[in-house]
């Protein structure tokens, strides 16, 4: 697989080979992290899948939590700060709404 910069599937796909976790974790992850409801393990799946371009709404906000989750992870310890700076470089760039 080729990476991409500014490119949410793959660093939602780097997120998920890296922790290991099942798509339903992932959500479930970020909506902890998050502390609000987000997106289901489905909308996660169709976007590393390709399978639809997600609004922009709903852009943002896995961007957000993948933001929020990967510095959650390097502060339990459980990530590097090398792999954590590998998948922040491929989240797209902020935009204010």
């Amino acid at each position: 697989m080729m990476k991409k910069k500014n490119d949410l599937k793959y660093a939602l796909t780097l997120l998920k080979e890296r922790t290991g976790w099942s798509y339903e974790k992932m959500c479930r992850m970020m909506c902890i992290v998050m502390n609000e409801d987000g997106v289901s393990h489905t909308t996660l799946y169709r976007i590393i899948h390709g399978v639809h371009a997600p609004h922009n709404t709903t852009r943002m906000w896995v961007r957000n939590a993948i933001e929020a989750v990967t510095k959650d992870e390097v502060g339990q310890g459980r990530m590097t700060i090398m792999t954590a700076s590998s998948i922040m470089t491929l989240l797209p760039k902020k935009v204010d709404q």
